[in-house]
């Protein structure tokens, strides 16, 4: 995956991860995710896994995209 910055700039976005005993930033942007229910939580759990440099997210939900339903995500 490229990340936008380059790699040095990836490498100091998740310098504080490899503080984590047992942390492995290759293994985790290896990962394929799959999240099942799109909603409050699981929108929250797929943008902290990608702002954490997981690799591969799939993001399934059973619901369809409603207007009224949008105002409820964080902003």
């Amino acid at each position: 995956m490229k990340m936008a910055g380059g790699v040095k700039a990836a490498e100091e976005r998740h310098a504080r991860h490899a503080l984590i005993p047992g942390w492995s930033q290759p293994e985790l942007s290896a990962a394929s995710v799959v999240i099942t229910g799109v909603g409050a939580v699981g929108s929250e759990v797929a943008r902290l896994l990608a702002q954490a440099g997981g690799g591969r997210l799939l993001l399934w939900g059973p619901d369809s995209v409603e207007e009224a339903k949008l105002r409820r995500g964080a902003h």
